[in-house]
């Protein structure tokens, strides 16, 4: 969860899974502070900030476009061909 709350930040991929372990050391009891628990997440391929949009639009329009799609789902489903 921190690592995603570092990358909504805005920091690179890399710092961010840094700062996450950090985070997690910091606030671990000292059994969960083996490497066993944090070791395995590594950070692989562009270590490139992501550019998260800061707005929640997106998410408005495509629950609008699935409702929308949805009843017309149930119209086209509710209806009877008559022959």
């Amino acid at each position: 969860v921190l690592f995603y709350e570092f990358l909504k930040q805005g920091l690179p991929k890399d710092e961010a899974l840094r700062q996450a372990r950090l985070a997690y050391l910091n606030e671990s009891d000292p059994l969960n502070q083996h490497p066993y628990f944090w070791a395995p997440f590594i950070q692989m391929g562009n270590s490139m900030p992501i550019n998260m949009p800061r707005s929640g639009k997106g998410w408005w329009i495509a629950l609008g476009v699935g409702v929308l799609g949805m009843g017309f789902a149930w119209l086209n489903r509710s209806r009877k061909i008559v022959a």
